[in-house]
């Protein structure tokens, strides 16, 4: 499943590279990335900004119910590491959380 989660992404980002590729004056895209699969997300990212010259990557800040900063998610810190080495800007989308990340009161030890 987690390969399949992987190509659907690789899928997408390229066929986002042709479009942008053809309209560089029009269009611009965001990588999508695999949440659900840290190691996926970390290849996926870096083919997008070494292959591909994406800037700019996308990540759900909801993804099977849990929200980008829950301890559970923490695999994917090692995506986020590379951003600064690849100069890639990061957009958390927080569509679907129950509250924005930054206003979500915090468990004792969290």
């Amino acid at each position: 499943m987690t390969r399949g989660r992987r190509a659907v992404g690789a899928s997408s980002n390229h066929r986002l590279n042709e479009v942008v590729r053809d309209h560089p004056d029009r269009f611009a895209a965001f990588a999508e990335l695999p949440a659900a699969d840290p190691k996926g997300a970390a290849d996926e990212l870096e083919c997008t900004a070494t292959e591909l010259g994406f800037k700019r990557s996308m990540v759900n800040g909801l993804t099977n119910g849990i929200v980008a900063d829950d301890k559970r998610c923490w695999p994917m810190s090692g995506v986020f590491d590379t951003y600064p080495r690849l100069k890639i800007i990061i957009g958390i989308w927080e569509r679907g959380c129950p509250l924005p990340l930054a206003h979500r009161p915090r468990a004792a030890g969290q």
